[in-house]
């Protein structure tokens, strides 16, 4: 009975406060539990993040823990320890791979058999620009003769010393590889096996350069001779394809590739020295057609430009000029006594396959004669009959013209110049 009075006054209660407010809708048991779910969800979001908060602040100040932070060293241009590493032992095995292809001294062993073809084959060589007619060169014979004496005995001492200093090499680079095959595993021993493969690359320069000049004499002797001869098939040839007939008795001393600078048009051809005049000959293509600037058509214009005696040039000079971006040009000037419409006073050349003091030395060999000496007839005479050559005599000894006194006139000219009045005198 008391249970019941209470309900009712809480009843009684509930509808004056009803007057004066509306009165919720009651949550159905579902909403409820959503509710309640949601402050669950809240509630455990924030203990788990209490948790994490304490568990990170408990593995910070716990020196228990097991975790160890990664360190990675690097060098001033930014690689790593180990990627400086790397990249020095790359550059040794690439250093490995340029020393152990010279080891075994290939390069030395090939230039020796070079020079043994070489010093061979002279007598063919010169024998084949003989057939063709060259009568100059007298001492090729006896400088091949001599050289193909001193050669097996200096090739026999060389490749000896070749084959010792080979052995010794290859014992170096076998120690040099397996320091090298030990320091990808151990890179401390990088430096050992750096020294050591400079040690063998300065050692094989040393044997290079050492043994090279075993037989450096006889490769250069060798090379100049046969420049020699090449020069003299060239000429020979030259003078066979010619514009124009040499004199009779007249023989080619040597030819060069040249350009006329001194003349307007500037032709290039080519400058002939024979025992008794100095010719220049146009040889060179000209277009003769051309569609858009590019040349569809060429002509070779060959022809003779200018002949004089060699007793007939009162001056010579050799000039080295520097051009645009340091362009040498050999420059060979000429000045003649004798003027023709041809022929102006004087000449500049620039030579373009020879130096300006070989061609300076040769007109003046011939212009005096010397170069009698070389020819063959001559030095098969004797030294005595070489020797007259080379000395001269003064015959005639005056100009007939002005009685002035002539120049030496020796062996083997066929004129003489007067220095004073110009005179070219026969012989």
């Amino acid at each position: 009975m008391a249970t019941k009075s209470k309900k009712s006054n809480i009843s009684s209660s509930s509808k004056k406060q009803g007057t004066s407010a509306p009165r919720p809708s009651p949550k159905s048991s579902s909403q409820k539990s959503g509710t309640s779910a949601v402050h669950s969800t809240i509630s455990s979001s924030s203990s788990s993040k209490t948790s994490q908060k304490r568990g990170t602040s408990a593995a910070t100040s716990s020196p228990a823990t097991n975790f160890t932070p990664t360190t990675t060293h690097t060098t001033d241009d930014g690689m790593s320890l180990e990627e400086q590493r790397r990249s020095r032992l790359a550059a040794l095995d690439s250093r490995w791979s340029a020393v152990a292809g010279t080891v075994a001294l290939t390069a030395l062993f090939n230039k020796l058999n070079d020079v043994t073809s070489s010093v061979d084959s002279l007598d063919n060589q010169i024998a084949d620009v003989r057939q063709k007619g060259y009568r100059f060169g007298a001492g090729w014979e006896d400088r091949a003769a001599k050289l193909q004496q001193r050669w097996p005995q200096q090739r026999n001492e060389a490749r000896q010393l070749l084959e010792q200093e080979k052995s010794m090499l290859q014992r170096t680079a076998n120690s040099v590889q397996n320091q090298l095959n030990r320091a990808r595993s151990n890179y401390g021993l990088m430096d050992t096996a750096e020294s050591s493969l400079q040690r063998l690359e300065r050692d094989i320069s040393n044997v290079e350069s050492r043994l090279y000049n075993l037989f450096n004499d006889i490769e250069d002797e060798a090379y100049a001779l046969e420049c020699e001869i090449e020069q003299a098939d060239f000429l020979i040839d030259s003078l066979n394809s010619a514009s124009f007939e040499l004199q009779p008795n007249e023989e080619g001393v040597a030819v060069c590739k040249a350009q006329w600078v001194s003349d307007k048009e500037e032709p290039e051809g080519l400058l002939y020295l024979t025992d008794q005049r100095i010719i220049f000959e146009r040889h060179e293509e000209v277009a003769t057609k051309k569609f858009l600037f590019v040349t569809t058509e060429k002509e070779l214009i060959q022809e003779l430009m200018w002949a004089s005696p060699v007793g007939a040039i009162t001056e010579l000079e050799a000039e080295d000029k520097k051009t645009f971006l340091f362009a040498h040009q050999e420059l060979l000037i000429l000045s003649f006594a004798e003027r023709t419409r041809e022929l102006p006073g004087d000449v500049t050349l620039k030579l373009q396959d020879a130096t300006n003091e070989e061609w300076t030395a040769l007109i003046r060999q011939v212009k005096t004669g010397q170069v009698e000496a070389e020819r063959l007839g001559v030095a098969q005479q004797g030294e005595q009959a070489a020797a007259q050559v080379t000395e001269g005599k003064e015959i005639p000894t005056k100009c007939p013209s002005c009685g002035a006194k002539l120049p030496p006139v020796y062996k083997g000219m066929t004129s003489v110049e007067c220095n004073y009045c110009g005179t070219v005198i026969s012989l």
